[in-house]
């Protein structure tokens, strides 16, 4: 299953207004045409939900954990 190749957290406790300047910050980056991807308006920064995107990933990292666990 796909997921997110890299993530940036904003964290929950920042005051709301901060919180909402970050995210404008990363919504409004205007990448430059030589980014990877750009050409095909793949470069982007996209909202992803941990619980729901990153699914997968923790579904992975708990059976190598449990492999570790019958040493």
């Amino acid at each position: 299953a796909p997921f997110p190749p890299l993530c940036f957290g904003v964290p929950h406790h920042l005051p709301p207004d901060v919180r909402k300047q970050v995210e404008a910050a990363f919504a409004g980056f205007a990448f430059t045409p030589a980014t990877p991807g750009a050409a095909q308006g793949k470069a982007k920064f996209a909202a992803v939900s941990y619980e729901k995107d990153w699914e997968y990933v923790r579904k992975i990292d708990d059976t190598l954990s449990h492999l570790l666990d019958g040493k």
